[in-house]
Order: C-alpha cells, then structure tokens, then sequence
C-alpha cells in the first residue's frame, strides 16, 4: 500500500476548516475594529457634514445643531423659539462653539429662487453682524443664477447687522429673481436671529479620527493628507504581509489564495 505523504493539514476537510477559521477571525477582528472606531467615525462623518459651516467660522471647533421647533434651548442666553412654526423658510439653526464657548449663530434658510428652493447659510457674530455666507445656487440657470454664490454678490451681506434691511443690494445682471432669493435669505435668517436675541464642545474631531482616518483623507486635495493616507495604505500592507508570513506554514496551499485576500 502507498504511503501517504500528505501532511495532517493537507488532508480531507481540514484545509476548510482552517479557511473558516482564518475568516472567523477577521470577521470578529473587524467588527472589533468596528466597535472601537464608532464614535471616530461618528466624528469624522459630522467633521464632514460641517464643511460649509466651518467655511463660514474656520477657527470653531463644532456646529451642534437645534431642533427648530425648539431653536435656542441649548443656547446659552438665547429664548426658546418655535421657528417651524414663526418662521417656516428656516431649515436649520447651529451655535457655533469655539474654545468652549458660544461665538455665534449660523442659520440656514431655503427661498424660492428661478430653480427652485435655494440653500442660504448664515453666519452670525454675537453683537449680530453677518460675518459669512453659503449660498447653494447649484439649481439655479448657469451662468446667471448660479453666480449669486460667487464672492462678488455674496460679499455684500458681509458686515451687515441682523437689522438691516439689505435695500441696497445689487443683484446679479439677469439674474434677479435668484439674487432677490439669496436676499429674502439673509433677511429671514437675520429675523430668525433676531427672535432668538443670540446666545453657544469643544473638542477639535481630528484629534480623535486616527482610527477612522481614511474616509476623510480621501476625500481632499490636501498634501499633506495624502501622505497621511500614503502612510496608512503601507501600513496596512505591511501589517497584513506580516500576518501572512507568520501564517505561511498553517495555511494549506489549496485555500492560501483566498487565506491571504481575507487577511489583507
């Protein structure tokens, strides 16, 4: 009778079972890694939800958001308002925190333009002063409507006080109903500020994002999160290559392919 050179790992369903083995593992490995990284993925998703805020105050730390129906309740010093109800073209309303403190308002509000409704952001000091603006004109006609989110128009409301009443604003040349859109805007979310009579974690998200790092890099210019990612990506690689190694001899030749994909 031939003798049978297979080793023990080689024979019958024992390659499976160390295939399922290896797949168990980094099943339980990434739902830990899940688990661990919630509240940085959390973070990160909101830190990229913020972005138009944070171009309105670039040096705040946070943007937490009120329940419109109860505007101003987590506000320090502001009154609590109904604004669904006072002021129904307001969508949203967030204090703007930095270094721990409340530095200002930004209030969204939403005005039929050509194309549609057309997204404002406001930002608001606390003496009540515009101090920046979005304007989302992505539905409006291009070429006309679209440019009242251009510096040139938005620049107007720059520096103005929540009372007043933006009388003087030149609209954008064929463009008047988009522009009379971004002013009604500007003009509801001052009332809007106004009702609340102003009032606002600290906590920079990026402090704590190096377990969720990657969805942030990749979506950016920037270099220097490109050789973050770059750093990360050869990480992983060498990690996983490590791993591998380590395992070579375990794992049976029939399933290492698949062994070595579910690793990486």
């Amino acid at each position: 009778m031939p003798k049978n050179n297979m080793s023990l790992i080689e024979r019958g369903p024992v390659p499976a079972i160390i295939l399922v083995l290896i797949c168990a593992i980094c099943v339980a490995l990434l739902a830990l890694t899940a688990d661990v990284t919630a509240d940085a993925r959390a973070y990160q998703a909101q830190w990229l939800a913020d972005t138009n805020k944070r171009a309105l105050f670039p040096l705040a730390d946070d943007f937490p958001e009120e329940t419109l129906e109860q505007a101003g309740e987590g506000i320090p010093g502001a009154k609590t308002v109904d604004l669904a109800q006072l002021h129904p073209e307001v969508y949203m309303v967030a204090a703007v925190h930095t270094g721990g403190e409340v530095t200002g308002l930004i209030i969204g509000v939403a005005s039929k333009g050509y194309g549609g409704k057309v997204p404002v952001m406001v930002g608001f000091d606390l003496s009540g002063t515009v101090v920046g603006i979005h304007v989302d004109a992505s539905g409006e006609t291009p070429g006309l409507g679209q440019k009242t989110a251009d510096a040139s128009f938005t620049d107007q409301y720059l520096g103005r006080l929540s009372d007043d009443s933006l009388s003087d604003i030149d609209a954008v040349t064929s463009a008047t109903i988009s522009s009379n859109a971004v002013t009604a805007s500007v003009r509801e979310a001052s009332f809007a500020y106004d009702a609340l009579t102003k009032g606002i974690i600290k906590e920079n998200p990026l402090l704590i994002l190096m377990l969720g790092t990657c969805p942030a890099l990749a979506v950016t210019t920037s270099a220097m999160n490109g050789l973050g990612m770059g750093a990360a990506s050869t990480a992983v690689l060498v990690l996983s290559n490590v791993v591998i190694s380590l395992l070579r001899k375990v794992i049976p030749d029939k399933v290492r392919i698949p062994a070595y994909i579910t690793i990486i």
